[in-house]
C-alpha cells in the first residue's frame, strides 16, 4: 500500500469515476487492516509492515487531493471498514460491522466518532425492516440499500422502501438530524431499556429521536434541561404529551418519534 504503483492505480480508478460522470468514488476494504504483509524478506528473518493503516490513510489523503484538484464537480470519496486514522481523508464509511448487532459496539463508534459519516449495513432483503431502519435513524447512519446483495433495487423490497420513505420524510423535516450525534448526552430518560433515546445538534437546534427496543412496545418520559419542547412527529400512532422541558410517550413496538427542542 505504499507502493507508487498502487497510488497510480488508484488515480486510475478515479479516473475513470470522473470519466462515468459519478458522484463518488467507492475504495472496497481500504480501512480494513489485512494480516501484516512482509515489509522486507531480506536477511534471516522476515519484517513485518505493522504501518498498513498509515499507508492506507496516506493514500487516500493522495486521492482525495487527487479528485479536488481533477474532478470537474465536487466528488466524494468513500470506503468500506471504519478506522479513525482512514476515516479523516475520506467522506463517508461503508463500515464493515452489522450496526443493530450490540456486540459490535456502534454506540460506543458513533459517540467517540460523531463526525464521520456512517452507512448502516445488511439489511439486504425485505424483512425485519422496521426495527433496523429505525435503529439506524436512531444512530444517525446514512442509508445504504443492498437489496439481495445490490443485486435488486429496493422496488423488490416493499417493507424497506416505505419505511425508508417515512425516515427520510423526518430527516427532511428535522434536518438537525444531519448534525452532530450527541449520543445520550444533554436529556435524561426515564426508560432506557425499552424506550431508545439519541440527541442530535445543530447550533441552536436540538432533536431527540425516540423509538422502542425490538418488537417491545414501550413508555417514558424525555428532559431537557435548559428547553421546551418544539414539535414532534414520526411513525405510529404516537402517544405523545408535551410539558415545557419534557415529553411523555408511549410507542407500540417499532414505532419512532423525533421531537425537537427549542432553547
Amino acid at each position: 500500500h505504499r507502493r507508487p504503483e498502487w497510488r497510480k492505480m488508484l488515480e486510475r480508478y478515479a479516473d475513470r469515476a470522473i470519466d462515468f460522470g459519478a458522484d463518488s468514488v467507492f475504495l472496497d476494504q481500504m480501512g480494513y487492516c489485512e494480516n501484516l504483509s512482509p515489509w522486507t524478506r531480506r536477511g534471516e528473518f522476515m519484517v513485518n509492515d505493522t504501518r498498513i493503516i498509515a499507508h492506507k490513510a496516506e493514500q487516500l489523503r493522495h486521492v482525495h487531493d487527487y479528485l479536488d484538484a481533477h474532478a470537474p464537480k465536487d466528488m466524494a470519496l468513500g470506503i468500506e471498514c471504519f478506522t479513525d486514522g482512514c476515516a479523516q481523508h475520506v467522506d463517508y464509511v461503508h463500515n464493515l460491522i452489522n450496526p443493530s448487532k450490540p456486540t459490535d459496539f456502534p454506540d460506543w463508534m458513533r459517540y467517540v466518532f460523531p463526525e464521520v459519516p456512517v452507512t448502516d449495513r445488511e439489511i439486504r432483503d425485505d424483512t425485519d425492516v422496521a426495527w433496523r431502519v429505525n435503529h439506524n435513524l436512531l444512530l444517525g447512519l446514512r442509508t445504504d440499500g443492498e437489496t439481495f446483495r445490490c443485486q435488486r433495487t429496493l422496488d423488490w423490497a416493499p417493507a424497506h422502501q416505505k419505511r425508508l420513505g417515512q425516515i427520510n420524510a423526518l430527516r427532511r423535516k428535522y434536518p438537525v438530524l444531519m448534525g452532530t450525534y450527541r449520543d445520550t448526552d444533554g436529556f435524561s430518560n426515564t426508560n432506557p431499556r425499552t424506550l431508545l433515546a439519541r440527541a442530535f445538534a445543530d447550533g441552536d437546534r436540538m432533536a431527540v429521536v425516540v423509538c422502542t427496543a425490538k418488537d417491545v412496545p414501550a413508555k417514558g418520559t424525555i428532559t431537557v434541561p435548559g428547553r421546551t419542547v418544539g414539535s414532534w412527529d414520526g411513525i405510529g400512532s404516537l402517544k405523545v404529551a408535551a410539558d415545557g422541558a419534557s415529553v411523555s410517550l408511549e410507542l407500540a413496538a417499532n414505532e419512532l418519534a423525533v421531537i425537537s427542542f427549542r432553547k
